[in-house]
């Protein structure tokens, strides 16, 4: 539930901070690290203006549901291995932990050097 109610408030942060690509994406990185980096791994270099569009607005969509739905998750997760006891969902609970903070790590530099 707190997550369903801190997404909109850490979506709009991001949106502010970002200004429609001119800010800073500091606070998308801390946030919503697993969309930003679906959003780096966009390709570059593709034949053919058509096909390169129809995949960034593919990548950018599904970035999008990635980040409304990944708060929801993390709380859901979290709150039900603290309910069932279960070691398999702890363990489940503590990936996903380290896994946001392994990827803001990673890409900290490139959003601090580049501006991303």
């Amino acid at each position: 539930m707190l997550g369903a109610l801190a997404t909109p408030i850490f979506i709009g942060i991001a949106m502010v901070a970002t200004g429609a690509g001119h800010g800073s994406f500091l606070s998308t990185l801390v946030f919503y690290p697993i969309p930003l980096l679906l959003l780096f791994l966009q390709p570059v270099d593709i034949d053919g203006v058509f096909l390169k569009g129809i995949l960034d607005n593919i990548i950018m969509a599904l970035a999008f549901v990635i980040a409304i739905i990944q708060f929801p998750a993390y709380g859901f997760i979290i709150s039900y291995s603290g309910l069932k006891k279960d070691s398999k969902f702890w363990t489940m609970s503590k990936i996903i932990i380290w896994m946001h903070i392994i990827i803001s790590v990673i890409l900290l530099p490139y959003a601090l050097i580049a501006r991303v």
